[in-house]
């Protein structure tokens, strides 16, 4: 059970993320393509809290995006769903003490998020995600995700501590 103290502390790391996301990262572009720091962070949470905890997050933390963002109302928190169940579930035995394990999560589950948002926005009905220029948002998005994980994975370990079971190495 998660403690009312813990849902704010995410509340507010999705809240800040989402706002960094919004205001700051659309300056930083490497080949057109703005890296998702709020993908990360479900990414991070999903790797802390459990597939649970992680899908309560990367929904509030979607669903929050959604509304700076000109595609149907829920596609982003649809994908960031589904990337915290799949990154949670797949990180559960992981030997956490190597030193790629984070790099690794954080560049797949990014390609993963930005995959099933392409997905699922050409299912909608979103044509201008049938350019090859998808492929290249795509893959700019797990070279970002893998140094930014270095960085954000931790920082939402000692903010969201999770069970002792799943606890990161500091």
């Amino acid at each position: 059970m998660v403690s009312e103290h813990r849902r704010l502390i995410a509340a507010t790391v999705a809240f800040v993320a989402v706002l960094l996301q919004t205001v700051v990262m659309p300056d930083v572009r490497v080949a057109g393509v703005i890296p998702d720091i709020v993908l990360l962070t479900v990414v991070a949470a999903a790797i802390q809290l459990g597939p649970e905890g992680g899908m309560f997050y990367g929904f509030g933390a979607g669903l929050t995006m959604d509304f700076f963002l000109s595609t149907p109302l829920g596609l982003t928190a649809l994908s960031y769903t589904v990337v915290a169940y799949v990154v949670s579930a797949g990180s559960t035995g992981l030997l956490r003490n190597e030193w790629w394990v984070y790099p690794a999560l954080g560049g797949l589950g990014s390609m993963l998020g930005t995959s099933l948002f392409v997905a699922a926005g050409v299912l909608v009905g979103q044509d201008q995600f049938l350019q090859a220029r998808s492929f290249t948002v795509v893959a700019m998005s797990g070279a970002f995700g893998v140094p930014l994980s270095v960085l954000i994975v931790p920082a939402i370990a000692k903010l969201l501590p999770g069970h002792e079971s799943r606890e990161l190495m500091a």
